[in-house]
């Protein structure tokens, strides 16, 4: 197996010599190409939007908040059922009361 060893490579890579610096061209080229492919699909992708939506503006938001008060009467009941069962489970943790007798007078205890 053969390598191809540049003195440019070996010194880069010691440290001895910089890279070189991308030229205005190549770094525009560099960058010009994706930004451009992403704003051709964000326009395609509203575009598609605008054409397939089967509801008007007004319609969708009007959906929207149906499904979102609904989600949220959903969120607050099923918070109400938690906080029910763990109150319920931490008060069968607390320890039984124990008469202010007993521990004033241990000794009567037999």
């Amino acid at each position: 197996m053969t390598y191809n060893v540049y003195p440019s490579q070996l010194l880069r890579s010691m440290g001895l010599m910089k890279p070189a610096v991308p030229s205005y061209g190549e770094t525009f080229s560099r960058v010009a190409l994706p930004v451009g492919l992403l704003g051709a699909g964000l326009l395609l992708g509203a575009g598609l939007a605008v054409v397939l939506t089967p509801k008007s503006g007004p319609e969708m938001r009007k959906d929207l908040t149906r499904q979102a008060n609904k989600l949220g009467k959903d969120f607050t009941r099923q918070a109400n059922k938690l906080g029910t069962v763990v109150r319920n489970q931490i008060s069968s943790l607390t320890p039984p009361r124990v008469e202010q007798d007993a521990w004033d007078n241990p000794t009567s205890q037999a």
